[in-house]
């Protein structure tokens, strides 16, 4: 186990909520799940990203089954197959901690680090430019001791050498600027939760000079700039996959558990985000949630011992943190526990002040699970995952969950949000049987749980050690519809005096059921700019399995000019957005039809 893992793995225990929470949506019907798919490999710690690209295309990375034959696995068929990826040049030793990430072209980055023969503790960095398939190694470094790191108070310091047998550094989270219309889009961004640094206080080997410290590529992990260290009171403690996120307008974001002191000023501490809108060149924190003194449901005690679970974002400016909160007798053997998330709309500028429940259990699945003998180490979970579609904005959760009666095992939930984590659906239960085993998932803040979304799925990675210890996939098909145009061409002939109309048909997909509103662009405002049109019906409701048509049509003048035009007819439903694209041709110098 690494040392912040040790550090995080202390006496709380989880238990599930008591009371359904109000804010729960139940739509889990209109939901279906594939797999879960054993992917033939020994499990552990994992990590997954979707390629923006082509979201049937993904690539899962799990550190201990590292050869040249498989560095990571890949699928190009929403998961139904996977297949190792391939490398010239294999990690040299035993690795953990993996993270991955693609950017918005599609390049996936693995990271990790491993344990040489001599136990020199090194990171690690691989890219795939062609979906997962073979891999390249980058042999610059993220770091190295000539790096320079600016210093939280002002002045900076050195990276410490590399010393054999001894951590240099811990956690490594790696994340792509993804959105293709960020200012800086495809920038690399390393964070290091605690690296060891050579400050003219301190030397190395001191655990006061292990600082979370981040970097950054802005060419593909070819060479790295800058490092910034945060103080204890910027970040101090997490728990989950993905701390580090990037919004669709560039800001990056980071998320920790401060203890009560400095930023956050309760004595139960809070939670701080660190945010960077210069394409990661410098960073201020601020703390977004300052603990009670007392947890209850609406008012939880968040990431006490445990940090947080995850951050993200992707659509537009908004963004989520999932994090545990305690609940009711906290800082005890019997503390209850949930599952919040907090949300911001304005790229992580300012944050809801009332965290929202995700999970659903209910009474009697209060589960209390003491490990150990004779007396019991309590322990908690690995934070809830969380991701976000960077298409339409859903939010996704997935977490280890005691609520079948096991105290010892946990099975694998998920939910979703399609309004940027104001409420969540009824919870999903992925696991067929309990399938975590006390010893390994319970053992603090570890990365044994990922997920990515697209527009239609979640995908999720998690460890499943009954049988073996064994890593395995799971997609979440969500409620959806899709939207297309018959003919997706016409010729309007300004001397007749009807034109043609296009049929806008919609279709239910995986159960959805809602309304659906038709627009259109560009929307000119008089015939001399262009065709003018309309939509009859413009709001189709569609039942579970339905289809519905709406006509698209087109109205010109002698004076709208002759060329062909491009539409864009767009359907949306809540966060739910469709387009289809149709042509028009405008020929003819008489008459033509001008009313609308």
């Amino acid at each position: 186990m690494s040392r912040l893992k040790a550090i995080l793995a202390i006496g709380l225990t989880l238990a599930v909520l008591l009371i359904l929470p109000s804010n729960v949506v139940n739509d889990a019907k209109a939901v279906s799940v594939f797999g879960p798919v054993s992917l033939g490999i020994t499990g552990g710690e994992t990590g997954i990203a979707v390629n923006p690209t082509n979201a049937s295309n993904a690539v899962i990375f799990n550190p201990f089954t590292n050869t040249a034959s498989q560095i990571a696995m890949y699928t190009r068929d929403d998961g139904a197959t996977w297949h190792a990826g391939t490398s010239t040049t294999a990690v040299p030793g035993a690795t953990s901690d993996p993270d991955v990430t693609v950017d918005s072209s599609g390049n996936f980055y693995i990271s990790g680090f491993f344990n040489s023969s001599n136990q020199n503790v090194r990171h690690y960095l691989y890219k795939s430019s062609d979906g997962g398939v073979t891999w390249n190694f980058l042999s610059t470094p993220v770091f190295s001791s000539s790096s320079v790191v600016a210093l939280p108070g002002g002045g900076t310091a050195n990276v410490c050498k590399s010393t054999p047998g001894v951590l240099l550094y811990d956690f490594p989270k790696i994340i792509a600027d993804r959105t293709a219309t960020s200012p800086y889009k495809n920038n690399l961004y390393f964070l290091s939760s605690l690296l060891e640094l050579n400050t003219t206080a301190t030397a190395c080997q001191n655990v006061s000079t292990d600082l979370a410290t981040v970097f950054r590529s802005t060419d593909g992990g070819a060479t790295w700039v800058g490092g910034q260290a945060f103080s204890r009171a910027q970040f101090s403690a997490f728990g989950g996959e993905k701390p580090v996120t990037v919004t669709a307008d560039g800001a990056v974001l980071i998320t920790s558990f401060v203890p009560g002191s400095g930023i956050c000023i309760s004595a139960n501490g809070g939670i701080v985000v660190t945010r960077s809108v210069d394409g990661g060149r410098t960073y201020s924190s601020s703390c977004i949630y300052n603990n009670p003194t007392t947890g209850s449901v609406s008012n939880p005690i968040l990431g006490v011992g445990l940090g947080t679970g995850d951050i993200a974002a992707g659509y537009g400016t908004d963004s989520v943190i999932s994090v545990m909160g305690c609940v009711s007798s906290c800082g005890t053997s019997m503390a209850i526990n949930h599952f919040f998330v907090l949300s911001s709309a304005n790229d992580g500028a300012t944050w809801t002040t009332a965290p929202v429940r995700v999970d659903d259990a209910q009474s009697p699945d209060n589960i209390q699970f003491p490990l150990g003998s004779p007396q019991p180490t309590l322990r908690p979970e690995p934070g809830p995952a969380v991701s976000m579609s960077s298409a339409n904005g859903r939010v996704d959760v997935a977490w280890y969950d005691h609520r079948n009666g096991n105290s010892t095992l946990a099975d694998v939930y998920t939910s979703y949000s399609n309004n940027n984590g104001a409420s969540f659906a009824t919870n999903i239960r992925i696991t067929p049987q309990a399938g975590c085993i006390a010893d390994r998932c319970l053992t603090g803040a570890d990365d044994f749980l990922g997920i990515d979304s697209s527009t239609r799925w979640s995908y999720l990675s998690y460890f499943f050690p009954l049988g073996g210890t064994v890593a395995y996939f799971a997609r979440v098909d969500l409620a959806d519809f899709s939207i297309s145009a018959n003919p997706a061409s016409v010729t309007i002939n300004k001397g007749i005096p009807s034109s043609p109309t296009i049929n806008i048909t919609l279709m239910s997909m995986n159960g959805f059921a809602g309304t659906i509103t038709l627009t259109g662009s560009p929307m000119y405002s008089d015939p001399t700019q262009g065709p003018l049109f309309r939509f009859f019906p413009v709001n189709i409701t569609l039942s579970s399995g339905s289809s519905g048509t709406s006509t698209m049509h087109f109205y010109v003048c002698k004076s709208t000019p002759d060329k062909t035009y491009t539409f864009t007819v767009i359907g949306t439903s809540g966060p739910l957005v469709h387009s289809s694209t149709v042509k028009v041709t405008v020929t003819g110098n008489t008459g033509g039809i001008c009313q609308l």
